[in-house]
């Protein structure tokens, strides 16, 4: 088989605010002699972004771009966080308000994620809730920490909820990453990046025309005490692999808007090739590339190379000349 002249042209619908690129290389023999390399961001949409850089003052930022602004209430102090500053909450009444908007009512999937540092076991700690009632079956989704100091998350639909609860008592004193992941097939939550618990979903969760309150489980109940910091809103499931990029970095401040570059290293242009190759793809972005998968007329081959170089054997039998 010839290799033809390879095109290159970027498709970038979308890009994760602060996560690496995966880079999606996709060659396509439209004619015996031409190779299309196209590359595109992943979409993944994160609708609530909270570094808590701020430090001072009474409001913190929304850096996924929705303008979701929170308010810190009730004496909700700056302190250390995971990632720089942090926000201190008495366990009485403080917690971080951020109004209701179309873009944190989570349906079918979504993702809730956030470090955490409680101060004590034996009372409730809310971690984050949309709700306006105490009810477990009033939240579109909540994640909290039990007396036992034991997290769980919900997704609830009016009626009814789903539960994931772990087993693994946290340790007070001691920053937890947690996240809770739905995608219509699963309710699961991890902690520290480690699978914790999977249940299997029934429900989609309801709207509802209440705030989103951090550090509170919402009906203005199980505040917590201690510290938050890094909190991340989706309207899609994060894979695992995301939520372990999730706590490596702290939230930035601004979305990451630069498509990468992508370009065929190897079969060289021109090159009339047979039997096993090696297709090699240089990659590149402004923060970095988590990965490159390959397609073949649309069909994947191989699954996705996160180490440089990026290659994958083609078996050049599979396509007719």
């Amino acid at each position: 088989m010839l290799i033809g002249t390879s095109s290159h042209q970027s498709a970038v619908p979308g890009h994760i605010l602060g996560y690496p690129s995966h880079v999606v290389l996709t060659v396509s023999v439209a004619l015996v002699l031409v190779f299309q390399v196209t590359h595109a961001h992943d979409v993944v949409s994160l609708v609530g972004a909270y570094g808590l850089t701020e430090g001072t003052g009474a409001a913190t930022m929304d850096s996924s771009g929705n303008s979701n602004t929170g308010a810190l209430l009730n004496g909700a102090a700056w302190t250390a966080g995971k990632y720089g500053f942090g926000v201190l909450l008495d366990g009485v009444n403080d917690h971080i308000s951020i109004p209701n908007a179309p873009s944190l009512q989570l349906g079918r999937t979504g993702t809730i994620e956030a470090w955490v540092r409680i101060n004590s076991g034996g009372r409730w700690n809310g971690v984050l809730g949309k709700a306006g009632l105490s009810d477990d079956e009033a939240h579109s989704y909540a994640m909290e920490i039990d007396t036992a100091r034991r997290p769980l998350c919900l997704i609830g639909d009016g009626t009814r909820i789903n539960l994931a609860k772990s087993t693994t008592a946290m340790t007070p004193g001691q920053f937890y990453h947690l996240a809770c992941t739905w995608d219509g097939a699963q309710l699961r939550l991890y902690i520290n990046g480690a699978l914790s618990k999977a249940v299997t979903q029934t429900i989609t969760p309801a709207a509802n025309p209440s705030p989103l309150v951090i550090g509170q489980y919402g009906g203005n109940v199980n505040y917590l005490g201690g510290v938050i910091d890094e909190v991340r809103i989706f309207n899609v499931a994060v894979t695992q692999a995301n939520i372990q990029l999730d706590m490596a970095a702290a939230v930035e401040s601004s979305p990451d808007v630069t498509a990468p570059s992508v370009s065929l290293a190897a079969p060289s242009d021109g090159a009339t090739v047979s039997g096993a190759v090696s297709v090699v793809a240089n990659a590149a972005d402004d923060r970095v590339v988590a990965g490159v998968r390959f397609f073949v007329d649309g069909v994947a081959v191989g699954a996705e190379d996160p180490n440089t170089p990026y290659a994958i054997t083609w078996d050049t039998a599979s396509v007719m000349n």
